[in-house]
């Protein structure tokens, strides 16, 4: 268990590591390559329209203090990523809902609610 952190591929693909797999849903242009570049297994999302090209994960249960991920752009100009995130406490009954999107439309950091705007340099 104390080692999930190193192998976070196969815990995002799904797999068994002790504990019941994340669920999956691949919508759109998504596919599993070899990045040539930093020779890492990556999720790949190509598409025009972000609504018809995302991944979304139920249940990934992460155990450790970060998340790590890494965004190429393939045009340097516009680019937005959303992260929904479901956080479970345990004193509390209720989840928090949080929205984190980063994004070069935005020109500096705000926060509305639950929702954490930063921008992309």
């Amino acid at each position: 268990m104390a080692d999930l952190h190193k192998f976070p591929f196969p815990v995002i693909a799904g797999v068994k590591h002790g504990r019941s797999p994340c669920e999956v849903l691949r919508v759109g242009g998504v596919s599993d390559e070899m990045d040539k570049d930093i020779g890492r297994p990556v999720i790949r999302i190509k598409g025009s329209v972000s609504a018809n090209n995302y991944i979304e994960f139920d249940g990934i249960s992460l155990v450790g203090r970060y998340f790590y991920f890494q965004m190429k752009l393939l045009k340097p100009n516009i680019a937005t990523l959303h992260l929904e995130l479901l956080l479970q406490s345990r004193t509390k009954a209720q989840p928090l809902r949080l929205r984190i999107t980063i994004s070069t439309l935005y020109q500096k950091a705000k926060c509305v609610g639950t929702i954490l705007r930063l921008p992309f340099p």
